[in-house]
């Protein structure tokens, strides 16, 4: 019984970040912020990138004469 006690309260502190392992990195107030930004960055290069290849695409399809 004791050791299912344990596991449960190993549990609830993983979840609650009570006393965080080692290998934890606790976000500062501007770590979110920033992955906002990288992450808009990369959407707005991926999008852009996929607008000219289908661009390319849609000139090869159309003017062909097949």
């Amino acid at each position: 019984m004791t050791k299912h006690i344990k596991y449960i309260l190993q549990g609830i502190r993983q979840i609650l970040v009570l006393s965080p392992e080692d290998d934890y990195i606790r976000p500062s107030k501007f770590d979110f912020w920033k992955d906002i930004v990288a992450l808009r960055q990369d959407s707005s290069r991926v999008s852009r990138d996929l607008r000219k290849t289908l661009k390319q695409y849609d000139k090869q399809i159309y003017n062909s004469k097949g």
